[in-house]
């Protein structure tokens, strides 16, 4: 049967979703071209381009985030998740934004996340394990 709530509910998700992709897509051309024209710093740039990639995680799992708000009991993590997920993906975009490699394995591993786009994933990634780890727990 066809639940007009939950229509409802996805329906105002997607809308925010678009709207934040709107967004950060102009966010995203505006940036960029200012990293062209250097007149933003690079640990300005990346610090800026990590934090709207993990609020677009962010938004992806606000679904899950907001069916544990309905729900009743306290508030737990799933800290196995945290570390198991959130941790590689975390090293991944901390290797590829704010280390400067002294050792030739995190030098090759820097340049291959940019060029695959690994790191972009790995933001988006961590800024969806963070906001799905959240869950309620009836005592």
């Amino acid at each position: 049967m066809i639940s007009y709530k939950k229509i409802k509910e996805y329906t105002i998700y997607f809308i925010v979703f678009i709207v934040f992709w709107f967004f950060k897509s102009k966010f995203d051309n505006w940036f960029n071209a200012e990293w062209e024209r250097f007149s933003i710093l690079f640990y300005m740039y990346s610090t800026l381009y990590v934090i709207s990639n993990f609020i677009f995680g962010i938004v992806i799992g606000l679904p899950t985030f907001y069916k544990e708000i309905k729900k009743q009991g306290k508030w737990k993590l799933h800290l196995e998740k945290l570390l198991l997920l959130g941790v590689p993906a975390m090293f991944i975009v901390i290797i590829s934004y704010f280390y400067l490699p002294r050792y030739p394995l995190f030098f090759e591993l820097q340049a291959h996340s940019w060029e695959s786009g690994l790191s972009l994933y790995a933001t988006i990634f961590l800024g969806y394990v963070v906001i799905s780890s959240f869950y309620k727990k009836m005592d």
